[in-house]
């Protein structure tokens, strides 16, 4: 039988009081990364499809934090390409994203953590 652990990690910040500090700062990423999912994802339900920039624009975001997490959101089944293009602010095709089959973060295939 495992044993109980004195001082489970918190529910909200995923991290033990007991915790060095990176590993809180490695779960602040992690909300901050869920955060921008969610600030993307209701961006997409208001403007129905834009490239990173104008999701970016529409979600009070930077055009870095927007391009960084749609990879997640697609894996995710949450946003899309369209297989359409339009020229961004660096005159480059940039893909047109929407939202995807399952427009809600539960249904994804699992939770991706990478860097905010």
């Amino acid at each position: 039988m495992a044993a109980i652990d004195p001082d489970p990690p918190d529910p909200h910040t995923h991290a033990r009081s007991s915790d060095p500090h990176t590993s809180h700062a490695a779960a602040a990423r992690l909300q901050r990364a869920v955060v921008h999912r969610l600030m993307i994802m209701d961006a997409l339900k208001v403007i129905g499809s834009g490239t990173f920039e104008e999701i970016a624009e529409a979600a009070g975001m930077r055009d870095s934090q927007v391009w960084r997490r749609l990879p997640d959101l697609h894996d995710l089944g949450v946003a899309m390409p369209t297989g359409k293009e339009r020229i961004g602010k660096s005159r480059r095709a940039q893909r047109i994203w929407t939202l995807g089959r399952c427009p809600h973060l539960h249904c994804g295939r699992g939770d991706k953590d990478a860097d905010a």
